[in-house]
């Protein structure tokens, strides 16, 4: 099993290394190139862009890992002749699938700094949004029974329901599931 994990890690790192020169080329050949803002103004958070769509059709990911790095150094990257951002969409990296044993069901459950983002939206997501950048909440299996594909057909519409609410609540653009 550990020398199959290896494998897949390697396989993972290869794919990236792969992907990432077409995302660089797509950007060049729009005469688009990327470039870091050093500066950041609060007047600029505020604006909102009415689409984030770039010329070459590619949507870029920003998969965060909220326990040490805030989202909003997402907006720290732009393309220099349209002065879009250059992500798309921040996955916020992880909220859990949890199974109760006392009540037999399955519920989000956010970790402290997962929470204090979500608690803190109007802070750290909404200057994301405003720039026309979504924002998805990852779900992550946490080591007990709750996992998706254990689901049955109820309790995976009670969980779908709990995760809507979830992104109601948070004024989230949706879920992305982590194995």
């Amino acid at each position: 099993m550990k020398n199959l994990s290896y494998h897949l890690t390697i396989w993972r790192y290869v794919l990236i290394w792969l992907t990432v020169p077409f995302l660089c080329i797509s950007c060049y050949q729009n005469n688009d190139e990327i470039h870091e803002n050093t500066t950041l103004h609060s007047k600029e958070v505020g604006k909102s862009l009415p689409k984030n769509m770039k010329d070459s059709g590619i949507l870029l990911f920003s998969i965060t890992e909220v326990g040490n790095t805030n989202p909003l150094n997402n907006l720290n990257f732009t393309l220099k002749n349209s002065g879009k951002p250059l992500v798309d969409m921040v996955v916020l990296f992880s909220a859990n699938i949890n199974y109760d044993e006392k009540n037999d069901k399955v519920y989000v459950h956010n970790n402290q700094s997962v929470q204090h983002l979500l608690t803190n939206r109007q802070k750290y997501l909404q200057p994301l949004k405003n720039k026309g950048i979504k924002v998805i909440l990852s779900i992550l299996g946490n080591w007990d029974r709750s996992g998706i594909a254990n689901l049955s057909t109820e309790r995976a519409q009670q969980f779908a329901q709990e995760l809507k609410n979830t992104c109601e609540t948070y004024d989230l653009d949706g879920v992305f599931f982590r194995r």
